[in-house]
């Protein structure tokens, strides 16, 4: 049992992590209720148990997961910004290096022939 509990929570927390909103360290998905949680679980009363223990709250017609961002789950809305900030990181530092080549002593450099007429 305890192997599908475990399975069942990871299959909530993926769901709940990537259709959810952060508000604060809590993460809340709007509009839903525990039965939610077992229909993702596949495991009647998950909701129910999930809420017992306190990883889970019900208010006011939405789901809260308190404290899921405390510790060691991350805002996937944060990997995209530092996925997309890399990304445009390495990008200044290529056309910097390119910058670097053609800007400097060699872009005075003529070439030899200009004419294009082909030497055979």
């Amino acid at each position: 049992m305890r192997n599908a509990t475990v399975g069942a929570l990871v299959a909530v927390w993926g769901v709940a992590r990537r259709s959810g909103n952060r508000d604060g360290d809590d993460l809340v998905i709007r509009g839903c209720g525990a039965s939610v949680i077992d229909a993702i679980a596949d495991m009647p009363g998950m909701g129910v148990a999930m809420i017992a223990v306190g990883w889970l709250v019900e208010s006011g017609g939405n789901l809260v997961f308190p404290h899921f961002f405390e510790d060691f789950n991350v805002d996937p809305t944060g990997d995209q910004r530092a996925a997309h900030a890399e990304r445009q990181r390495r990008y200044r530092e290529r056309k910097a290096s390119r910058k670097a080549v053609t800007g400097g002593a060699t872009s005075d450099v003529t070439v030899a022939s200009q004419s294009g007429a082909r030497e055979e």
